[in-house]
């Protein structure tokens, strides 16, 4: 059996891959998730989200941009606590790039040359850089939409980056 944690509107759910025998005469009610089956895989991706402590997240966003803003209101605004709640047990340190900002569009194009990034073609794009300071392959994250997706996504490139 498998299990999948998938955060949704702020409410950790499991999904499991059963064999097709579990579905000869299933019970609806050991579907359900309890307060305490939360608690409890909060803290085991917790656990797993232990070894990745002191990252760097580099926010690449615009004031002008809508997305950008849901996500500073939503997500940044309480940073900390929003990633508590979801299972890190210490954040990554977050640097905001606002491409609407000439300093920031310098430091970026400052980045890009270097070859620490690679191309940034939308915003908002949240990078996890490597202990060096660089992008490793597919370890960004490009738009947003809610707060529980956007941390299940920030979750899953935790674990492959």
């Amino acid at each position: 059996m498998n299990f999948n944690l998938l955060a949704l509107s702020g409410v950790l759910l499991t999904s499991c891959v059963l064999p097709m025998s579990s579905f000869a005469n299933p019970k609806p009610s050991s579907w359900s998730v309890n307060k305490a089956d939360e608690k409890s895989l909060v803290n085991a991706q917790s656990s797993q989200l232990k070894r990745h402590q002191s990252r760097k997240l580099l926010v690449i966003h615009s004031k002008y941009c809508p997305h950008c803003s849901s996500w500073m209101q939503q997500v940044y605004a309480d940073f900390a606590e929003n990633a508590k709640y979801f299972g890190f047990e210490q954040p990554p340190s977050v640097e905001l790039i606002d491409t609407a900002d000439s300093i920031d569009r310098a430091k970026l194009t400052n980045l890009l040359q270097q070859h620490k990034l690679k191309s940034v073609e939308g915003v908002p794009a949240f990078i996890l850089l490597s202990s060096d300071g660089t992008e490793g392959n597919d370890c960004r994250i490009v738009g947003y939409s809610s707060k529980g997706e956007w941390f299940m996504d920030l979750s899953a490139l935790y674990e492959r980056c």
